[in-house]
């Protein structure tokens, strides 16, 4: 027999839509609140794009030939933004440069030209230009001509491509390969970010891991994008970031952990000497090397530790540290460790990777030893 259910009351009805309707404009008045609060509180929207990288952007742009070096410092501009610090501006040359001057071509007679490799620590990030180890180093040199090639978001392939396609015509006798441990990193999660116009496809040889490098399109960048905002969901939670102070501050433990995995990975992952990071990043190094014996020019490696392998008691990290060391002697790079003179600094980082001025002042420091015992070759 079928029990037929008497109908909920009118009034009922009224009564709980009447209790939605006010729940609902309870959490959004609560929501509101809680956006002003973020806000106040120094969160807002872009908080994955804050303002020192929206200005950074305006003065890196995809290369204007095509080439193979991807995306390079735009000549004859200049920006002024905060990050950890003071104001800082940012002035590139015309040959595309942090720098206030041009270097010659050719390499003026009786001048010792040393050119630096690297990415956003030696570009300075954070430091005028007259704190970065490159300026500290020249001043520490008499009749040196330090020349400062860094770029944000750099792999040590870009360092590569920029020495054979750019730096060679320099004619340097010294070059110092400036490497950070996420040197090795997915291209698709550093130099996206770099840039505000859409990427040209990556060459082959600029993946140190062809099956990650393919999960990471799959996942964020749907099959062929090399754009700068990722697809799927995490395009649609950024959106919601570009709007919303609430939402970074909800979602930042999560881009957090993952920029620190991404550390973590690159160091476990060159560490395995099986791995294709291993490998790859020998390669790279191999190739430095090469060309600087082409050059008649000696080689030097510095590995620039991120903050967390200054630990004393953390032996692990700096086991892993130390194996690209290795892999720069290997290749035939002349090793300068700086880990000891950071160490005694103290506050030698800004944040996680990115040197503070005693930091930049300390690797100056052991660059410019190691050069002075360095001989001079005849005709050079």
């Amino acid at each position: 027999m079928q029990v037929e259910t008497a109908p909920t009351p009118p009034r009922r009805r009224t009564r709980l839509r009447t209790k939605l309707l006010a729940l609902a404009l309870a959490c959004l008045v609560a929501a509101g609140f809680a956006e002003l609060a973020a806000r106040f509180a120094g969160y807002g929207p872009l908080r994955l794009q804050p303002d020192w990288l929206v200005r950074l952007r305006t003065i890196q742009q995809p290369v204007s030939d095509g080439g193979p070096l991807i995306y390079e410092l735009k000549p004859s501009s200049s920006v002024t933004f905060t990050y950890r610090g003071p104001p800082a501006e940012y002035r590139i040359n015309a040959e595309g440069m942090r720098s206030d001057r041009i270097h010659a071509r050719p390499k003026p007679a009786g001048v010792r030209r040393v050119l630096c490799l690297g990415d956003s620590v030696l570009f300075g990030l954070g430091v005028p230009i007259e704190e970065v180890f490159s300026s500290k180093l020249e001043a520490a040199l008499p009749g040196c001509e330090v020349m400062n090639s860094g770029v944000g978001g750099y792999s040590t392939y870009s360092e590569r491509i920029w020495l054979e396609t750019r730096g060679a015509t320099y004619q340097p006798d010294d070059i110092i390969v400036c490497y950070c441990p996420n040197d090795v990193d997915e291209p698709l999660e550093q130099f996206a970010i770099q840039v505000e116009q859409k990427l040209p496809e990556f060459p082959p040889e600029s993946i140190p891991n062809p099956a990650y490098h393919s999960d990471v399109l799959k996942r964020h960048h749907g099959p062929t994008a090399h754009s700068a905002e990722p697809g799927g969901l995490s395009g649609l939670m950024l959106k919601f970031q570009k709007r919303s102070a609430l939402v970074n501050l909800c979602l930042e433990p999560f881009a957090y952990g993952r920029r620190s995995r991404s550390h973590e990975r690159c160091l476990i992952a060159v560490a395995d000497k099986l791995s294709p990071e291993h490998g790859w990043l020998g390669r790279q190094l191999e190739g430095i090397a090469q060309r600087a014996k082409r050059l008649g020019a000696r080689c030097y490696f510095v590995y620039i530790p991120v903050r967390y392998e200054m630990d004393p008691s953390d032996r692990q990290h700096g086991e892993l540290g130390r194996t690209a060391m290795e892999l720069a002697r290997a290749s035939g790079l002349q090793v300068i460790d700086v880990n000891a003179a950071l160490m005694a600094v103290g506050d030698s980082h800004l944040d996680v990777t990115h040197l503070s001025p005693r930091g930049h002042e300390a690797v100056a420091r052991c660059i410019a030893e190691a050069l002075r015992g360095a001989p001079r070759e005849g005709g050079k």
